[in-house]
């Protein structure tokens, strides 16, 4: 399977021409201090107590608790007063909440690589502690040692992927490279120090068994040399290697890339759980007629989707901002030790509050879907409620769809993540390779037609010149007052026009709302736009003919409204007859709410999207629910959020 994963295309080297020029459009959002954050689940609430809670009288006298302000104490955790040492060994066995102050605070101190060299314990080690700084590099000859065997798998911004085999544990993982060095020269460390940090505190919650739809993070160091390609190959060489640890003086030299050209820089090594299904969109493209069985594959996948993203915000606040199948990964239950035949389905059970889910997946399809790359990922809390930042545009043809509406006045909310999984689930649905469908956004393309270039699948369905002459009048206004300085930044750097087409494929998709947004009466700029190219006021009828008449003579182009009708008929998702569209809209009639959570999760006004743990107890997972556990017998349970574990309710987030 990773043989074809890995393969050279076009697809990735657009995703990673693209991913470059996002990491060269990223602010510096870097929180020294990690927000505070009350646990609601966590008794202590509002301020933390030093000694213990004693509410007894003794001989009349009740004893007094010495208390001290949650910002006060997040502030000492938070800052070098306390050793990582002692948050491992202290902090953390406080509380609840102690412990994730403590967890923040060393995973953003791990990032730090400029001050630390540091390594995540093994959870297989047995350790309590959560993270440890080392003041040492690693050795690479101790490196070969350990992982003998390794090939080259792939590549990214930035970032190249090693598969290794660990003869201690028989069983292969990831190690992912990052050159630090041409990060800094960019200007663009910030964004090691995002990924890094969050996929810390991501992998966590997985040890802690929140939630095991994370890749999970073994270890970390920095290196100054890079993996030699004549261990564990090399780009142009992805055959399985054999490491030579006797080759000291060789393994202790400078390393060379495929081009022969020394690399003497620091990395940053990551190593990681083996997902060996590959992303979600690939996986897909690999299937038969390249689509998912719905109710016994595509429902669970989802729901797994919906779970991980949940978890990420009730416990970090995480806004994630690049959610798309790519960034799904898919890890073979299986693989973990159990003895499954063929034909016998792996079942797991989820809890959230009084309600239970049990996922059934068939032998071919029994994956954990994983949500990864971290690097565009904002935790911060100060920051939800603000107005949005360069930082949010991402994968631009899964852009929001309020932030080009509403331009540099829409606020940081979980809802644009909710639009970008609604899209997401829409693909998921639908499945195979169409030209149409691909008209949405590229993940949409590739998980239709992996094999053609977004360009060419793309080409029949633009937005009309006479709405891209008007789109850029207001987009790329120069005027003080303009509410869209954010996408024109993007649109400078944007020659493929793609947010003009982006937003186009939207409204054909979707439609046009009849009721505007509410957030357009404020900048109600682009939707005045939209509101005169597609919903024209109707003209006198002799009119209408002087005009057909010279349109005709004079040869003029379809109107913009007459185009969107014609696209429309073919790619509605409402009605259009395109095979692809008719297929998904077939696929998500068949089950109770489907359709309408699809339209309700890419509302154009965010404030009318659900909340993830609407989603979750909504109709569409009707199908998975169990009502007594006594009768349940699940190969993995994950109860974290049942009522008999919570203080409280789970955050409606």
């Amino acid at each position: 399977m990773e043989m074809i994963l890995s393969q050279p295309s076009a697809r990735k080297k657009r995703n990673r021409a693209r991913r470059l020029s996002n990491l060269g459009r990223l602010g510096r959002r870097i929180s020294i201090l990690p927000c505070l954050h009350i646990d609601n689940n966590d008794r202590l609430e509002k301020s933390f107590c030093l000694t213990q809670v004693n509410t007894e009288k003794s001989e009349g006298i009740k004893h007094k608790n010495t208390m001290i302000p949650a910002k006060a104490i997040q502030c000492v955790i938070c800052t070098t007063y306390l050793s990582t040492a002692e948050l491992n060994s202290v902090v953390a066995f406080v509380s609840r909440e102690w412990r994730n102050m403590a967890m923040r605070t060393i995973a953003w101190r791990v990032a730090d690589y400029s001050k630390y060299v540091s390594r995540l314990v093994p959870s297989a080690c047995g350790s309590n502690k959560i993270l440890c700084s080392q003041t040492r590099r690693k050795n690479m000859l101790e490196l070969y040692s350990s992982y003998p065997r390794g090939n080259y798998l792939a590549d990214g911004a930035y970032k190249e992927v090693y598969k290794v085999f660990c003869p201690k544990t028989q069983s292969y993982c990831i190690f992912t490279i990052m050159n630090i060095s041409a990060i800094r020269q960019a200007g663009n460390e910030h964004i090691i120090q995002q990924e890094v940090a969050h996929s810390l505190l991501i992998s966590e919650l997985v040890r802690r068994r929140w939630c095991p739809n994370f890749v999970e993070i073994y270890e970390m160091f920095l290196s100054e040399e890079y993996p030699r390609s004549n261990f564990w190959g090399s780009p142009t060489d992805r055959t399985q290697k054999q490491a030579n640890v006797q080759s000291v003086e060789e393994i202790s030299s400078p390393s060379k890339n495929g081009e022969g050209a020394s690399r003497i820089a620091l990395y940053q090594y990551i190593q990681m759980e083996y997902c060996d299904g590959g992303d979600l969109e690939h996986f897909i493209s690999l299937q038969v007629n390249q689509i998912l069985p719905f109710e016994s594959v595509v429902v669970p996948f989802f729901f797994q989707m919906v779970f991980s993203l949940f978890c990420a915000r009730e416990r970090l606040h995480l806004r994630h901002c690049d959610i798309k199948l790519l960034n799904y990964l898919l890890c073979d239950i299986n693989r973990k030790g159990l003895a499954k035949t063929e034909g016998e389905n792996t079942s797991v059970l989820y809890g959230l509050e009084e309600d239970h889910f049990l996922l059934q997946m068939p032998h071919d399809f029994s994956y954990w879907v994983k949500l990864a790359d971290f690097g565009t990922a904002n935790s911060a809390i100060e920051n939800i409620g603000q107005p949005i930042s360069i930082d949010q545009f991402t994968t631009l043809e899964n852009t929001p769809i309020e932030y080009l509406l509403g331009g540099d006045r829409m606020k940081q909310t979980m809802k644009a993540d909710t639009f970008s999984l609604g899209l997401a689930y829409f693909h998921l649905c639908t499945g195979r390779s169409d030209p149409l469908v691909s008209c949405v956004i590229k993940f949409v393309l590739h998980l239709y037609d992996s094999r053609a270039p977004y360009e060419e699948i793309l080409a029949d369905v633009r937005c009309p010149e006479q709405l891209v002459r008007d789109l850029k009048s207001v987009w790329t206004s120069g005027r003080a007052t303009s509410s869209f300085k954010l996408v024109r930044k993007v649109i400078e750097d944007d020659e493929d026009m793609v947010l003009y087409h982006t937003l186009y494929r939207f409204i054909v998709l979707f439609g046009l709302p009849d009721v505007h947004p509410s957030f357009t009466h404020d900048s109600p700029v682009v939707w005045k736009v939209l509101q005169k190219h597609l919903r024209p006021r109707k003209t006198p009828s002799a009119r209408v003919l002087r005009v057909k008449k010279e349109a005709s003579q004079a040869g003029t182009k379809l109107s913009v409204v007459e185009i969107c009708q014609q696209d429309s008929q073919s790619y509605s998702i409402a009605h259009g007859t395109n095979d692809a569209i008719a297929r998904g809209r077939q696929r998500l009639a068949s089950v109770p709410g489907a359709m309408e959570l699809l339209r309700e999760m890419t509302d154009f006004d965010p404030e009318q999207r659900p909340t993830l743990k609407t989603v979750l107890q909504g109709p569409i997972f009707t199908s998975l629910r169990v009502d007594n556990l006594s009768d349940v017998a699940a190969d993995f349970t994950y109860n974290a959020y049942s009522n008999a574990n919570l203080a409280q309710g789970c955050p409606d987030v």
